[in-house]
């Protein structure tokens, strides 16, 4: 063993963000519902990689966001696609309605909770115990927590700008400047003013 000649890799063995979108397109493999809350838990101890990184392995074609599971359950083309980008997974979760939760050890929290933000509020990020015990206690937390805000957001672009008003089903009814509402009660009507604005008359083509 002392004469043995060890190699290592310090490469991160970590394809998350292809099993996220993998996750998302296989409809039918992972058979999701069409009017159901999905809700996907990423339970990891390790750190994603990103669009680019698969150039290092000579990795160079973009991911086509198609669904590659074999017959085994297992992703066919790793060694085919590189890593999406966050921009795309972040379109991908929001044009498929999908909440993410990233389960994640305390070491790699900072990092995930980076991510989260750029992903907005169609991902959050939870502590595992040294265990993991606590996991069904993050999927109930998570689940709540989604069920119980309404986040209105638009594309819109210029020259047209969208505000909001809400009272958010307060009791005064006293209406802010607001396009979230948090605490949503089951049964409760909330009410939004959606005014919209153009900043300059469209010319005409």
């Amino acid at each position: 063993v002392n004469f043995s000649s060890v190699t290592g890799n310090v490469d991160n063995l970590e394809g998350g963000l292809d099993g996220i979108v993998q996750a998302i397109v296989c409809d039918q493999q992972v058979g999701w519902a069409h009017q159901a809350r999905k809700l996907m838990l990423v339970a990891t101890d390790g750190f994603l990689h990103f669009a680019g990184e698969g150039k290092l392995g000579g990795v160079i074609e973009r991911q086509d966001f198609q669904c590659h599971i074999d017959e085994r359950g297992q992703y066919s083309s790793a060694e085919k696609y590189d890593y999406p980008s966050l921009a795309e997974v972040f379109r991908l979760l929001h044009e498929r309605k999908v909440n993410l939760i990233f389960a994640v050890t305390e070491d790699s929290r900072h990092e995930y909770e980076l991510i989260a933000d750029l992903l907005k509020e169609q991902a959050r990020v939870a502590t595992l115990t040294h265990n993991s015990s606590n996991i069904l206690e993050i999927i109930k937390s998570a689940y709540h927590e989604i069920v119980s805000k309404v986040v209105l957001r638009d594309n819109a672009t210029g020259p047209l700008h969208l505000s909001y008003l809400s009272a958010c089903g307060n009791e005064t009814n006293v209406e802010s400047n607001t396009s979230e509402c948090d605490g949503i009660q089951e049964g409760q009507v909330y009410e939004f003013k959606v005014f919209i604005t153009a900043d300059e008359c469209p010319r005409n083509e």
